[in-house]
C-alpha cells in the first residue's frame, strides 16, 4: 500500500491527471472511479514503498520536534535546522519516487523534460527537480 501511495504522490501522476482531467484533485478523481494509471508490478511498488516509509519517518521525527517545542532540549536547539533537515530529506525520496517512476515508465528525456515543464507552467512544487532538471534527467537515465 506505500508503494501505491508514492505512486500517487508522484510527479508523473500529478502531471497526469493534469493533463488528461485538468485538476490536481486526485482524491476527487479516485472518488469518481476515473481513469488513473496504476503499476502492475509488485516488485515496483515495493521499491516505492520504501521512500514512503522514509517520509513517514521524517514526519514523525518532525511531529515529536513540533511536541517538545514547549520544554527545547537546551539551548543550542534550533527548530528551523530541524525543518531545514526534514524538507531536505522528503525533497531527496520525492527525487527517488520520481526517478524510480520515469524509469519504470521508461520515459525518454523530452517526455521527462515535457513533465516538468507542464508542472512549473501550473506552478506545482516539484521539489526543486526543475532548477537542475538536466542533472535530474542524466541521472534517472544514467546518462
Amino acid at each position: 500500500m506505500l508503494g501505491v501511495s508514492a505512486w500517487l504522490k508522484s510527479t508523473f501522476v500529478l502531471w497526469y491527471i493534469n493533463t488528461i482531467y485538468q485538476t490536481d484533485d486526485l482524491l476527487e478523481l479516485l472518488f469518481q472511479n476515473r481513469n488513473i494509471p496504476m503499476p502492475r508490478s509488485v516488485s515496483f511498488l515495493k521499491k516505492l514503498s520504501v521512500f514512503s516509509r522514509n517520509v513517514i519517518a521524517e514526519e514523525m521525527n518532525v511531529i515529536k520536534v513540533a511536541r517538545s517545542l514547549e520544554n527545547p532540549p537546551d539551548e543550542e536547539f534550533n527548530v528551523n535546522e530541524v525543518f531545514s533537515k526534514h524538507n531536505e530529506a522528503v525533497r531527496a525520496n520525492m527525487r527517488s519516487i520520481d526517478q524510480s517512476v520515469f524509469k519504470h515508465l521508461k520515459f525518454s528525456r523530452s517526455e521527462i523534460r515535457e513533465v516538468y515543464r507542464t508542472i512549473q507552467e501550473l506552478d506545482f512544487c516539484d521539489y526543486g527537480i526543475s532548477t537542475s532538471l538536466k542533472q535530474f534527467i542524466d541521472e534517472t537515465l544514467g546518462d
